[in-house]
């Protein structure tokens, strides 16, 4: 039986704001024992209308593209020899794929530590699109989407 949409909704608004609470966390972390490395070599943005456009629609997008469906695509392909159970092959797309996100994402070492698991929830979740056939490209998108924009937000304004 398919689910409501507004379950699927609520699924997208709890990931989004559960990678919200991680980067509360690992903010913390970082100022209270790693002398604020997180705020660190990140990106430098010419305006906020960059960032805005950069970080919110294009990254989602693009990144939901390469880190979830065309690696999960490619992984699948790679591996479907070794004949192993499907939750085994779940288990090294998350690890693998989430770890390339990390590696594209080398802002500095703790960066990349919060990067890798913001990703394991976003390809968990297009693990779940998937198997409930609701849309997984666009479902992890708008995680995405709408985690950059609240970490956009609080940025500018909080």
């Amino acid at each position: 039986m398919k689910r409501p949409y507004q379950t699927y909704i609520v699924f997208i608004l709890l990931i989004a704001i559960f990678n919200v609470l991680l980067g509360f966390a690992m903010s913390y972390l970082s100022n209270q024992f790693f002398g604020r490395v997180l705020s660190s070599n990140v990106a430098k943005w010419g305006s906020w209308i960059e960032e805005l456009v950069v970080v919110i629609l294009f990254a989602p997008l693009l990144e939901t593209l390469l880190f979830q469906v065309a690696t999960y695509a490619f992984f699948k392909r790679l591996i479907k020899d070794l004949k192993l159970p499907e939750c085994q092959i779940e288990l090294l797309f998350l690890f693998f794929s989430s770890l390339l996100f990390a590696f594209f994402h080398q802002y500095n070492w703790l960066y990349m530590i919060y990067a890798f698991l913001g990703a394991l929830s976003l390809n968990g979740s297009y693990l779940y699109f998937l198997r409930e056939k609701f849309y997984p490209y666009l479902g992890v998108a708008l995680i995405h989407l709408l985690y950059n924009g609240m970490v956009f937000v609080l940025h500018r304004f909080g």
